[in-house]
Formats: C-alpha cells, sequence, structure tokens
C-alpha cells in the first residue's frame, strides 16, 4: 500500500466516524461588570458577591471521573474596563488544607485553584494562572497539539492575587490585566473558561466543565463565559531592562576576571492578539548549566532550551519539528574545522565556543478569525578563532562562523473540530558565503465533529546550497482513536537521504522509512479494591533504510502501568528486538552492523509524591538472544519534604553494559573497526532548595557524572555486518568526568522585576584511565582545571499601562 493508499483510507475512515457525531453540553457562567475595582485581599466580603452568577458543581477528573467533588467550592467571575476578576470559597477542614510555601511557578505538592481561559474559544489555545493557599503563582500557555494538549510553564504574565485561610477552607482573588491575554476584540465576546481545584489528601483534581478522562485534551472541554460586553484591549507594552556583572576565574589563572553585560527586553502588541517581542544584547550567563555526558554514539546530544526568550511563546514555531532554537547562539558552524586550515607551526590558541547572540525579534499571536502567524528573526555576530605560528609567535583570525542571520515564519489555521493546518520555513544565511539552509515543512491534524478520530500529518522539504544533493524531504501520517478506553495508533513515516534540517533544526538519522501500530486499553476510573487507573499498550514497529530499501529492525513493545488509590505507580515494560541491522553505528554509508536479537525489560515504582517522603526507581535490562551480551540500567529518586519550606532530592543513575560492540575508528569506506568494550555510568545529583516566602528562594543543584569504557578487543567489520578479530593500533578507552554546581538566589521585588545572584562551578575531565575506584576518581577530576562564576544581575520590569493609571 503506497502513500496515497493510506491517505485514501484514512480519510475515507474520518468522514465515516463522523457521521455518528453528537454535541457535548457546555457549562455556562456569566461575569458581572463593576463599577469599582474589587480589593484584592483574599476576603470575598464585597457586595457584589452576592450578586455575581456561581460556577459551581465541579466534577472530579481523579480519581472517580465525572462524580461530584469531595468538597464544594464557588466562583465568581467580574470585569471592567481594564481587567478580569475571579474570586473563589473553596469549601474544606482548614486544618487539612495541604499548604507549603514556594515561589512562582511552582506549585509544588501544595492544594491549588486554578482557572483557564480561551480567548478564542476554539480549543486551541489557552491561558491558565493557578494559586496555591499560600498565595504561590503559577501561570502556564496550553497549546494543543497533534499528541494533545501541552502546558508551557516558561510563558510568564504579571497579575495580581491573594489568599486567605478561614474556618470555611480557603478563598483566592484574582486581578488578570487584560494586558496579561491576548484576545480579539468584540462586541460581546464568548470565551471559553474552566476552573479546577487539586485536594491533595484526597489525590483528587477537579474541573467546573467536565474533563472526560478517556477524550484526548482539556482545552476544547472548557465551558463558556459570557456577559463581558465592550472591553477594548489595552496598549501592550512592557520594558525589561537589565544589567549583570560577573566575576569568572579559572583554576590555572592567578587572577579573575570582571565583566559587564546590559540589555533590554521589549514586548509590544501589535494588534489585539498579535505580540512582538524583542532582545537587544540578550545575556544568559544565569541559566542552568547543560547535563553534559560521554557521547559514544553516532547521534549529536540533544539539548532542553533553557533561554527564556527562545521558550516562551514558541508553540506555533514547534510545527513540523523543523525548528531547534538552541542553534542560534550555539557553537560556531565552522569551528571543529580549524585544523584542516592549520599551517606548518601553527597552533590554535582562541576558539570561541559559541556564537555571538546580539539581537533576536519575534511576532506571534492568533486573530479571531483562526489565523495564527508567528515570525522569529536572530542575528549572531562573526566568530573568528586565532591561531599562533609556534616558532615566529604571529598570529592570525580564522572565520568560524561568518555574521549570521537565522529566520523563522509560520502561519496556520485554526479549522473545526479543534483541528488546524500550518506551514513553516526556516532560513540560515551567512554574509560574504553563499551558505544557505532552508527548510519548508506543513503539519496538519484533522479530527471529526465527535473528536473520538484524529488524522494528523507532517511533510517538509530541505534545501542546502553547499551539499552535492541540495534537497531531501519527509513526511508522516498518522491515524487515531484518541476517545474511550479502546484506542489505536497507525503511523507511517517517511526521512529520504538526503533530508538535512540540522542547520536550524534537530534530527538524529535520515535514510529511514517505518510502520507502527499501537493498540491501547485505558480504565480511567479506580476498579477493584486497589485500582485507581490502568493503562495497556501493545506496539509493533517496522523500521527500514529507505534507500536502498534494507530492513533495519522489527520490534515488539507491550508496558502496562497502574496508579493504586493509595497514589503509588507502578509499571512494566517489555521489548523484543528482531534481527537488528544497524548502518547509522558505523559511521558510514549503507555499511551495516549484523547485531543480535535482543529482550528488554523495565520495571518502574513510584510511591506518592504528595507525601513528605517519596521515592522513585526504574530498573532495567537488556539481553542478546545468541551471545553473552548484556547490561542493565537504573534510576533512583528520594524526595524529601522536610518542611513547608525546605526540600530536598536526590538522584542516582547507574548504568551498566557488561559486554556490548560499538564503533571505534574507520579509516574509509571498507575499514571499519569495532571495539567490545564495558561501560559503566554513574550520575549522582543533589538538589536543595530553601523558600523564605513566595517571593525569594535559594536553589542548590550540584551534579557529578562519570562514565568510562573500556576495551578489551578490537575487530574488523565484515561486508555481511559480521565481525573478524583485528589487531587495531589505537586505545579507544576513555574515562570522563562533568561536574557542576549550580547555586542560585533569587528575589522578585517588584512585579515582573528580580534580583538574581548565581553561583557556578564547573570541571570537565577526560582521559584514558578506566580501572580507578569512585573514590580516586573522584579525587583525580578534583585535580582538573575548575571554572568560577559569580554573577549578580538586576531584571526591571516596567509596564505602560501601570505608568498610565498612576499618572
Amino acid at each position: 500500500m503506497n502513500l496515497r493508499q493510506y491517505l485514501l483510507l484514512a480519510i475515507f475512515l474520518l468522514q465515516a466516524f463522523s457521521l455518528f457525531s453528537q454535541a457535548v453540553t457546555r457549562k455556562q457562567v456569566t461575569a458581572l461588570r463593576l463599577a469599582e475595582p474589587l480589593k484584592i485581599d483574599g476576603i470575598l466580603d464585597e457586595s457584589q458577591y452576592q450578586l455575581s452568577d456561581k460556577a459551581k458543581d465541579f466534577l472530579q477528573i481523579m480519581p472517580y471521573n465525572g462524580r461530584a467533588s469531595f468538597k464544594p467550592s464557588e466562583v465568581s467571575v467580574f470585569y471592567d474596563d481594564n481587567a478580569l476578576y475571579i474570586g473563589a470559597k473553596l469549601y474544606d477542614d482548614p486544618d487539612s488544607i495541604k499548604n507549603y510555601i514556594t515561589t512562582r511557578d511552582n506549585i509544588g505538592v501544595a492544594d491549588y485553584f486554578g482557572f483557564l481561559i480561551d480567548p478564542n474559544n476554539d480549543g486551541l489555545t489557552a491561558y491558565e494562572f493557578i494559586v496555591t493557599p499560600a498565595n504561590s503563582q503559577t501561570d502556564l500557555k496550553a497549546i494543543k497539539n497533534s499528541n494533545g494538549d501541552n502546558e508551557d510553564a516558561s510563558w510568564d504574565a504579571v497579575w495580581q492575587s491573594a489568599t486567605k485561610i478561614n474556618s470555611d477552607g480557603w478563598c483566592v482573588e484574582y486581578r488578570i490585566p487584560y494586558s496579561a491575554l491576548r484576545f480579539p476584540e468584540s462586541e460581546n465576546p464568548v470565551w471559553g473558561v474552566n476552573f479546577f481545584r487539586r485536594i491533595r489528601r484526597y489525590n483528587s483534581n477537579n474541573s467546573w466543565n467536565r474533563i472526560n478522562s478517556e477524550v484526548s485534551g482539556f482545552i476544547q472541554q472548557s465551558g463558556i463565559l459570557l456577559g463581558i460586553k465592550n472591553i477594548k484591549a489595552p496598549i501592550r507594552l512592557s520594558v525589561s531592562p537589565h544589567i549583570a556583572t560577573y566575576y569568572q576565574k579559572n583554576s590555572g589563572e592567578n587572577s579573575g576576571k570582571f565583566f559587564f553585560k546590559g540589555g533590554i527586553d521589549l514586548k509590544y502588541g501589535l494588534s489585539d492578539s498579535h505580540t512582538l517581542d524583542l532582545m537587544l544584547v540578550p545575556d544568559f550567563g544565569q541559566i542552568q548549566s547543560d547535563d553534559e555526558e560521554l557521547n559514544l554514539s553516532p547521534y549529536e546530544i540533544y539539548y532542553d532550551e533553557k533561554r527564556q526568550f527562545f521558550v516562551e511563546g514558541v508553540e506555533l514555531f514547534n510545527r513540523a519539528s523543523i525548528f531547534y532554537s538552541r542553534r542560534i547562539g550555539a557553537k560556531p558552524r565552522f569551528a571543529d574545522s580549524i585544523d584542516n586550515q592549520l599551517r606548518i607551526n601553527e597552533k590554535e590558541s582562541y576558539n570561541p565556543s559559541e556564537a555571538q547572540l546580539i539581537n533576536a525579534t519575534k511576532v506571534s499571536g492568533r486573530s479571531k478569525s483562526g489565523w495564527g502567524i508567528g515570525m522569529l528573526n536572530a542575528m549572531t555576530l562573526s566568530g573568528e578563532a586565532i591561531v599562533r605560528d609556534t616558532v615566529t609567535g604571529d598570529k592570525r583570525e580564522i572565520v568560524t562562523q561568518p555574521f549570521s542571520n537565522y529566520n523563522v515564519a509560520v502561519v496556520e489555521k485554526s479549522l473545526a473540530n479543534n483541528s488546524f493546518l500550518s506551514v513553516i520555513n526556516t532560513n540560515l544565511t551567512m554574509a560574504n558565503s553563499n551558505y544557505l539552509a532552508n527548510v519548508t515543512g506543513t503539519e496538519f491534524q484533522f479530527k471529526n465533529k465527535k473528536q473520538n478520530y484524529q488524522l494528523s500529518g507532517v511533510g517538509a522539504l530541505s534545501y542546502r546550497s553547499v551539499a552535492e544533493e541540495k534537497t531531501g524531504y519527509k513526511y508522516q501520517l498518522a491515524f487515531k482513536r484518541i476517545k474511550g478506553k479502546f484506542q489505536f495508533l497507525f503511523n507511517h513515516d517517511v526521512v529520504s537521504k538526503t533530508f538535512n534540517p540540522n542547520d536550524m533544526g534537530y534530527i538524529q538519522r535520515s535514510n529511514e522509512m517505518g510502520d507502527d501500530l499501537q493498540l491501547s486499553y485505558n480504565i480511567h476510573d479506580p476498579f477493584w479494591t486497589i485500582f485507581k487507573s490502568w493503562y495497556g499498550h501493545v506496539r509493533v514497529e517496522n523500521t527500514m533504510l529507505y534507500s536502498p530499501a534494507r530492513q533495519v529492525e522489527n520490534q515488539l513493545r507491550f508496558w502496562t502501568e497502574a496508579t493504586f488509590k493509595n497514589n503509588w505507580w507502578l509499571g512494566l515494560f517489555y521489548a523484543r528486538a528482531f534481527d537488528p541491522h544497524d548502518y547509522f553505528e558505523t559511521r558510514v554509508e549503507n555499511r551495516f552492523y549484523k547485531g543480535y536479537s535482543y529482550n528488554m525489560y523495565e520495571f518502574n515504582f513510584h510511591t506518592d509524591t504528595d507525601k513528605k517522603l517519596s521515592w522513585n526507581t526504574c530498573i532495567g535490562d537488556y539481553v542478546a538472544s545468541q551471545e553473552d551480551i548484556w547490561g542493565y540500567w537504573s534510576y533512583n529518586n528520594l524526595w524529601w519534604k522536610a518542611t513547608s519550606r525546605f526540600n530536598f532530592m536526590y538522584e542516582l543513575t547507574a548504568n551498566k553494559d557488561i559486554k556490548n560492540y560499538g564503533y571505534v575508528g574507520h579509516e574509509n569506506r571498507d575499514s571499519v573497526y569495532y571495539g567490545l568494550y564495558e561501560r559503566t555510568t554513574l550520575i549522582n545529583t543533589i538538589s536543595m532548595s530553601y523558600t523564605f516566602n513566595t517571593k525569594t528562594k535559594i536553589d542548590f543543584r550540584g551534579r557529578h557524572y562519570w562514565s568510562w569504557a573500556d576495551y578489551s578487543s578490537y575487530y574488523f567489520l565484515n561486508p555481511d555486518g559480521t565481525l573478524s578479530a583485528y589487531d587495531y593500533s589505537d586505545n579507544a578507552d576513555v574515562n570522563f568526568n562533568a561536574f557542576n554546581i549550580d547555586m542560585s538566589f533569587r528575589w522578585e521585588f517588584a512585579p515582573g522585576s528580580e534580583l538574581s545572584v548565581v553561583w557556578k562551578n564547573a570541571i570537565y575531565s577526560e582521559n584514558k584511565n578506566t580501572h580507578m575506584s569512585y573514590g580516586k576518581n573522584i579525587s583525580e577530576t578534583f585535580k582538573a582545571e575548575k571554572t568560577n562564576s559569580l554573577s549578580v544581575k538586576i531584571l526591571y520590569y516596567i509596564d505602560y499601562n501601570s505608568l498610565k493609571i498612576k499618572r
């Protein structure tokens, strides 16, 4: 069956199932207009509360989906010309309220109340505002994608809240300025809305409008907010200047260096629904260190984005999976080619590890007609390495990346039934160079009216001016049942041999195609005497090389997970891989290593994370069927919530390849070498935090990563994928350590404004000594060169509307 036949079949099934659709009733609540603003103090004593419409009769999301909440709640909604107001009365036994003190965007294990606003009422994008009894604030942006709804915790807004615990439970009041929302102007707007409540001691999540656990996604399962009339989107303009001072010292230097950084971030509402974000001379020196590791695989390590500008409001830019923001300001494109340009007697004396980002601009938003638009542009300065002649002392510069411009543009149309269609383009150009990398992609998601079946797809075309074969493509088509106890997924994907988005995107490997079939059965409600929920999944995967068509691997997977009524969780996983042929580990085109069929087993378990002390463990292993090749992995996490202010976490990862084969080098296509190795990886991580109040906090994170590989024998890779013993001249043994400390003090001294003090310590070492005890290894690691950095940064948030009100 070819792609066209797959597509026609999926569309036919989607249309057929849509014939059996039915409407879902949505609750409604009416907002009351205020003549005077409410006093945000957590005391619901204003007369307007007696007149307001009430959102009540909450229903459980879990553990008993659809049943009445264990405790009643009442919510009132108000508005005026400047803001939306929410007041909630949450009945409870005051002595039973879980009241932990946390800072912004950290709910912890406290009870909470929150609400969701979908201004376009299209089920695609919504804003969430959550408050704990201690008045710790969290704001999220919920985004619809092909796999359900994701919540983006990086989105931040400036808003007010206050809480009060009383004899009836606790109360919360909000004031959300319209500048915190994006909404199209309308005389009588209809917004999607839902209210949520978490009661920890019952392990209970609740919502006002029912969230059906058997339906994928929650944004579209919101109620309706009526009554708002004649409001106007305000001028959304804010400026955040920042200044920082750094002191950095390397252990090999007699003295450290002071340097200063300063810049400005600006946000401006171009229209009622579209926002311009501008970042000039950014400073990312205080973000958490990456978790570096020893990479023996043929694939680049993927690191999560931690820079605020590139994680906030970027949901549109994630379409088609062709944009990886860590490429911007990353290691210069040609930094690793310096050795090829050295002259006689020359050595590298300086090579920058990252391209200097000077500015970035982002425009995004969605109109009331359902058109979403996103544009992102960033520029980096030219990077130059310095090489020195060891005889004459002369120095010269080698350009490792010219001045570069990164651009992303996306257009998306929201369709009926929470469906969408998008087109995205990424483009990298370099000054004074013919280097051009361009990728155009599309992603779509179509659901039937009942929203129980989904057809989704992705396609992309890449172009690289410097490649011999300049163009490549990929496509994916998936058909799913996304509602009900029984669900399924069929997926077909192809990545051509020459598809390469890695100038601005990330893909591990190309030249691959596959078919996947997954069957799932889910029980969301408690049953028998011990189970809270249960899920079971079976998946069959067939993976092939695309050109020429060659078998890579067939795999059968089974996993099941169960949550118990005491909130403990258990997961079991099994996989069987049949006759794998690895075309990627060899690093040489059309050469493969013929591996052995193998089994994988994994056991996962964690106790109730809401308790003061909780434990999470994972133990797994793999065993080859024909030779004594096996290994295991384990992860343990101990989390102690010592007090309402202090918590401590210890994580231990231990991985061991007892015996395995891996690539060590090659001379040409016909001479590829492998080694038989034993590998051990130990990762110890300690995290601690102390919260003084909801605005002030100290965090500490220390991580030691140790990984070594000891090769006992070497082999020549035969044309049929087997191995023959070989007298390899090099020693591939490796011992790698990474030791990092990140410690920070943060004080939000005004809404949106922060003073931060950060200390960083970093040690990286690599050698060939693989026969050391843990104590000896850590002692040797501490002898390696260390880098210490201490920084102080002040960011001040200035909002135009606040200045206007003060005037």
